[in-house]
C-alpha cells in the first residue's frame, strides 16, 4: 500500500482500515478498555496516520471507540444485547428485500438463485469453506440485486458490516449446524421466491437471519467476545 496516499484514495484506504479494526474489536483481538495507537496501526498497515484517524472515527460514529481526552481512542465493550439488536435490524431489512425479490423476480433469475443453492449444497457436502463462504455471499447478494430495493439493500449491507466476516467464519468452522441451517433456510427462500410467496419470502430469511444471530450470541459468549476489562487496566494512550 501507498504510505501517502493521495485524496481520491483515502475513502478506499480509511473504509479498508476501518473494517480491519472493527473485525479485530469483535473478533477480541482487541480487547474492551484497550487504547488504539495510530502511530502503531499506520505502521503495521505501511499507512500514513490520516487514513487510519479516519477510520478511528468512523468507528467512534458506529460507537466501537470513544476518543477521550489526552487519552485517544478506548475500545468499548460489545454486549449480547448489541450483537442481538444487530442482527434484529439485519432480519427486517433481509426479510423486506426477500420480499420485493419474491414480488418481482423472473424464471430466468430464479434458476439463477436455484444454481447457486446447488453450488452451496455441493460446498457443503464436502465442507469446501471458502467455496461454501463464497456461494451463500452470492445468494444473498442476488437476492439484493433482484429486489431492485437499492436503499433496503444499502442499509442491509450496512448493518452486516458490524459482523466481520473473520468471526462469521470461525463461528461456521467450529459448529456444522450453521450450515444444516443454511441449506434449509435458503431453499425455503429460494421455494418462497419461485412462489412469488412474498409472506413466506419474509418470513423464512427474517426468522434465519435472527437465528443466525443466536448462533453468533452463543459462539461470541463462548469465545468470552463479550468480556471487557475494567477501564483502569487500559493500555497506551493514541498518538
Amino acid at each position: 500500500m501507498n504510505a501517502t496516499p493521495d485524496r481520491a484514495s483515502r475513502p478506499r484506504l480509511s473504509d479498508e482500515v476501518a473494517g480491519h479494526l472493527r473485525s479485530a474489536i469483535m473478533s477480541g483481538e482487541l480487547a474492551a478498555g484497550d487504547f488504539i495507537r495510530i502511530d502503531r496501526v499506520a505502521e503495521d498497515l505501511s499507512l500514513s496516520a490520516t487514513p487510519v484517524r479516519e477510520a478511528l472515527l468512523v468507528l467512534r460514529a458506529e460507537g466501537f471507540v470513544e476518543l477521550r481526552p489526552n487519552r485517544g481512542f478506548e475500545i468499548l465493550g460489545i454486549s449480547s444485547t448489541d450483537v442481538r439488536d444487530l442482527f434484529a435490524a439485519q432480519a427486517f431489512l433481509y426479510g423486506e428485500v426477500a420480499a420485493r425479490a419474491a414480488a418481482v423476480a423472473s424464471d430466468a433469475e430464479t434458476r439463477a438463485l436455484g444454481e447457486l443453492h446447488d453450488g452451496f449444497l455441493r460446498a457443503a457436502s464436502t465442507r469446501d469453506y471458502p467455496e461454501l463462504f463464497r456461494v451463500n455471499y452470492r445468494f444473498t447478494r442476488e437476492v439484493s440485486r433482484i429486489s431492485k430495493a437499492t436503499k433496503l439493500s444499502l442499509l442491509f449491507g450496512i448493518a452486516a458490516r458490524y459482523v466481520p466476516r473473520s468471526l462469521f467464519e470461525a463461528m461456521v468452522r467450529n459448529d456444522s449446524y450453521w450450515i444444516t441451517a443454511e441449506a434449509g433456510a435458503s431453499s425455503h427462500i429460494l421455494a418462497a421466491i419461485r412462489a412469488h410467496d412474498q409472506d413466506w419470502a419474509r418470513r423464512e430469511s427474517s426468522s434465519h437471519v435472527s437465528a443466525v444471530g443466536e448462533m453468533m450470541v452463543k459462539y461470541m459468549e463462548t469465545t468470552s467476545t463479550f468480556l471487557a476489562r475494567p477501564a483502569s487496566t487500559t493500555g497506551s494512550a493514541s498518538s
